[in-house]
């Protein structure tokens, strides 16, 4: 039973190795637009650092992903740049000591560059990335007879990748698209393709309702769309209180997960956030009990606009 759990696993990894350049999938989404539309590059108008961390309390080790991110306008206010990179690894033990020595990681670099025009009362981003993910396994069976070692697997790629997207912003709303990724994986090792049917579309919006000084709500939204598989929707509503300076909301993601956020802005120039993703379904539990923080930081002490607080 447990040669045929570690060779699943070999294949499990494998099609890890083989699948689309994927997006990270967080429940504070709000804060990291730039993964997804390189267009938000600077659109909070200040210098703008965030660290993520994710890990799911699975009963099965799940992938733990990691981000640090980047953006600023520059000196020429039309130019903005930014970079990102993130990492998502399995630890192995896929299942319960059947390969207890495997590993799976993928390391994603990218570099955005946004140029940013005043369009009534907002501003119009064009924005281009570049960079690249590298994937690295190391599949090592260790409960196998000592003569299967034939199962034992090692690798190690980079598949660079370009995307691009559009942004319109102002201090009410914003709406983005982009095609974050134009490459993928073609069916062998190192094989670099292109085609339209496997772009990922991303669309983000959100508004900001105004209800009092010391109360406001900011709805989002996220969808995701690859031509024969399903939609992938996400929606989201945050509460700004005490002016802003902690916001309570929930996300749901299509189908079957919904999140709880709390942020909290520990001085002007830091914030702190936690996300807990719980499944409502209970016959689909991976993304279920997923811990998840994120930590800003910005050099300024003020801000133009109330709305990039969700870039």
């Amino acid at each position: 039973m447990r040669k045929y759990l570690s060779i699943l696993f070999i294949l499990f990894a494998a099609g890890l190795a083989a699948q689309d350049l994927d997006l990270p999938d967080l429940s504070n989404y709000q804060h990291n637009w730039v993964i997804y539309n390189p267009a938000f590059s600077g659109s909070r108008e200040v210098s703008s650092t965030s660290v993520f961390y994710r890990q799911i309390d699975f009963n099965i080790p799940a992938p733990i992903y990691g981000q640090v991110s980047w953006h600023s306008p520059m000196k020429n206010s039309k130019v903005a740049l930014g970079v990102s990179y993130f990492n998502e690894s399995n630890p192995g033990d896929l299942f319960n000591g059947a390969s207890s020595r495997s590993r799976q990681t993928k390391d994603n670099l990218y570099f955005n560059y946004a140029f940013r025009i005043r369009v009534g009362s907002g501003r119009l981003a064009f924005g281009i990335t570049g960079g690249a993910t590298a994937y690295s396994y190391s599949l090592k069976p260790t409960l196998l007879h000592p003569g299967d070692d034939f199962l034992t697997r090692e690798g190690f790629e980079i598949i660079p990748n370009v995307g691009a997207g559009i942004l319109y912003y102002n201090e009410n709303y914003f709406f983005g698209i982009s095609i974050p990724k134009f490459l993928s994986k073609g069916e062998s090792l190192q094989e670099i393709t292109h085609d339209f049917k496997a772009y990922t579309g991303v669309l983000t919006a959100g508004y900001e309702i105004f209800v009092h000084e010391n109360i406001v709500i900011n709805p989002t939204a996220l969808l995701l769309y690859k031509l024969n598989q399903p939609l992938n929707i996400q929606g989201g509503v945050n509460f700004g209180l005490f002016r802003e300076r902690i916001w309570l909301g929930a996300v749901y993601k299509r189908p079957d997960f919904v999140s709880a956020l709390f942020n909290i802005e520990l001085t002007p120039q830091i914030m702190l956030g936690y996300a807990f993703s719980f499944s409502v379904n209970s016959t689909s539990n991976y993304y279920d009990k997923t811990h998840e923080i994120i930590l800003r930081h910005e050099l300024r002490r003020t801000i133009s606009s109330n709305i990039p607080f969700y870039y």
